[in-house]
């Protein structure tokens, strides 16, 4: 019996232990998605630049795959004019997840967002990792448009 509740207990720490791992992955990363949102809907591409690693890739899934900083932002722009997207039309986020630990970090969402004639709608991965001058930068950022929901019958 003794040993039964030792285990339960060491279970219960565990699961304590990687909730609060998670929550801590979501305090470092929540302040950095913020700020990388504010700059991309406010169209601040200059600063949108900073937060990219210099080594960054940027991929559409099954169509692009953009190389450095400055590549994505053009395609971040590009993507916001050929979308009839509202850059400052925000997406809906269906559902968030947080994960990693040390040096390297990931964040991934499903997506909602609405133009003038359709509803756009998919998954969106990131990894962000911590570099040289204790900074935490884009390393991977994909999506893809899973499904088109025309406004108009």
């Amino acid at each position: 019996m003794a040993k039964l509740i030792l285990v339960s207990l060491l279970i219960t720490f565990t699961v304590a232990e990687i909730r609060t791992s998670i929550s801590e992955v979501e305090k470092t990363l929540r302040p950095q998605l913020d700020a990388y949102k504010e700059a991309v809907y406010s169209k601040n591409f200059k600063k949108v630049v900073d937060f990219y690693h210099s080594s960054a890739v940027l991929v559409e899934t099954g169509k692009a795959v953009y190389h450095t900083p400055e590549k994505i932002v053009d395609a971040i722009q590009k993507y916001y004019t050929e979308t009839g997207v509202n850059v400052k039309a925000q997406s809906l986020i269906d559902s968030e997840e947080f994960s990693g630990g040390g040096k390297i970090l990931s964040y991934s969402n499903k997506w909602t967002m609405h133009n003038s004639n359709e509803i756009l709608k998919g998954p969106y991965f990131q990894i962000w990792v911590l570099n040289d001058e204790n900074q935490w930068k884009i390393y991977h950022d994909e999506f893809s448009i899973a499904e088109r929901i025309s406004k108009t019958k």
